[in-house]
């Protein structure tokens, strides 16, 4: 292929419309206008969303992958630094209670991280490992809910 202008010029045109494209909001993150009500799959998802002062955090994790422990880490942070305002609620994957929430949530991968709200309506999703930035801000939006 020889270079010219117009060669050039597609190059450019298509590497912008992929920059544009990658822009867009992040697939993972859930529309918060029509929430819906969080199953209720475990006793320790039961027991977090009964208490209504706090957010809860449902956390589908691989015990020992190295995502699921970073994101663990992370998701410690945030407990602590929010102290009994979020409740973290551990679903492992070779758990066998835990089994029926993954089927419940549709989760599909780990880490998989979601947040309800104090009144128990899934407020946002994220797949995959989120900074500490991204989590308080959905925390934070959860609340205001």
């Amino acid at each position: 292929m020889k270079f010219t202008l117009k060669n050039a010029t597609l190059v450019l045109i298509l590497l912008l419309s992929v920059l544009v494209a990658g822009c867009a909001d992040s697939p993972d993150a859930q529309d918060n206008t029509q929430l819906e009500k969080a199953p209720l799959s475990t006793q320790s998802i039961k027991d977090a969303i009964a208490n209504d002062d706090s957010v809860v955090i449902l956390y589908f994790y691989f015990a020992g992958g190295a995502p699921c422990i970073a994101q663990h880490n992370i998701l410690n942070n945030i407990q602590t630094m929010y102290g009994d305002k979020v409740s973290l609620v551990l679903l492992e994957a070779r758990d066998f209670e835990s089994q029926q929430a993954w089927n419940d949530y549709f989760v599909r991968g780990a880490p998989t991280t979601i947040v309800v709200t104090d009144n128990g309506y899934i407020s946002n999703s994220f797949i995959g490992v989120k900074n500490e930035q991204t989590l308080t801000e959905a925390i934070n939006s959860a609340v205001a809910q």
